[in-house]
């Protein structure tokens, strides 16, 4: 029953990133949550990507409670992802501050 709720969990944000980048591109929310001064600077790999990818992680950034319930399957629980979230975001602070980007989910 559990994985049927996270296959489930995981359709459905897979299927709100689909629409999501098919209407919008970078919007102003995710462009400032990406680049705040609270969070750790950016990598240049990140930077350099484009902007759809910034968009997946401003919206790593501002959902972050969605993308660690969901589980990852490329393979990365062999570095200790624990699920998607961790593809992103390497460390997260208080107040969804992050402290160190993951450069997996450019990969």
């Amino acid at each position: 029953m559990r994985k049927k709720k996270a296959l489930l969990l995981m359709l459905i944000f897979i299927l709100s990133l689909g629409v999501t980048a098919g209407c919008t591109s970078l919007t102003e929310e995710d462009y400032a949550a990406v680049h705040s001064e609270n969070h750790a600077p950016m990598p240049e790999t990140i930077l350099k990507a484009s902007p759809k990818l910034q968009e997946v992680y401003g919206l790593a950034v501002n959902y972050p409670n969605v993308l660690e319930k969901v589980p990852c399957y490329c393979g990365c629980d062999g570095v200790g992802h624990e699920n998607n979230l961790d593809c992103y975001i390497a460390e997260m602070g208080e107040d969804q501050v992050v402290m160190e980007w993951d450069r997996h989910g450019a990969t």
